[in-house]
């Protein structure tokens, strides 16, 4: 549904008496062919379960085109229409009864700027493999792993909360465990790093970001 003016374009509304959206109960599948409406069954319920419900008066609007979307809803009792409102005439666009969801835009929304951070993600790494020297891929590594698992504790310092072993560190890395130990010892040297049971502290994250650049 398209509109120029979200606050006169297509809204929910409810029609006669009192209708009650979400809510726990899981075995209301829904009756509109919206873009949950293929979900198993295990995954449905799991998407209410912990649903609050919201209750509506007659001719109460839900939300309007434009509006931030906070969620989806499902019909549990009553009746919802679409309105298209154009110059103070309505057009009902379609009614709306027991299990339909609407709404559920702002779910996928959501998964796609996920999915879009997770592709970002996978160019990344094979960014990191193809063009970055050895040490880059293992600074790389460890940034990542203190972005995830990482906590300041003090004077510029981050340790990694994980017990991660060197060949894990490798297998993250693309290389062998053995040129992992090199690199490592080399920046505890130059106090880049540090480590000890596998823990690992980052002491200098600046300059390990400079062995992370392509």
């Amino acid at each position: 549904m398209i509109s120029d003016k979200p606050s006169n374009g297509p809204r929910s509304s409810a029609e006669s008496g009192s209708s009650k959206l979400i809510g726990q109960q899981p075995s209301i599948r829904p009756t509109n062919q919206g873009l949950l409406s293929r979900l198993p069954d295990h995954l449905f319920g799991s998407l209410f379960s912990r649903a609050a419900t919201v209750r509506l008066k007659t001719d109460e609007v839900l939300f309007r085109a434009g509006d931030p979307g906070d969620g989806c809803y499902r019909v549990l009792d009553g009746l919802l229409k679409v309105v298209m409102m154009s110059q103070g005439n309505q057009r009902i666009l379609a009614f709306l009864g027991l299990g339909a969801i609407v709404g559920e835009m702002a779910v996928i929304e959501a998964l796609l700027a996920l999915l879009a951070a997770r592709l970002r993600e996978t160019d990344t790494t094979i960014a990191v493999g193809t063009f970055l020297p050895l040490h880059g891929r293992v600074a790389c590594t460890l940034l990542e792993l203190a972005q995830e698992f990482g906590q300041d504790v003090g004077s510029g310092r981050i340790v990694i909360h994980q017990k991660i072993g060197q060949r894990d560190l490798a297998a993250m890395a693309g290389i062998a465990r053995e040129t992992v130990n090199r690199i490592l010892s080399d920046w505890k040297r130059r106090k880049l790093i540090s480590w000890a049971s596998g823990y690992y502290w980052i002491e200098n994250k600046a300059q390990l970001q400079n062995e992370a650049e392509l």
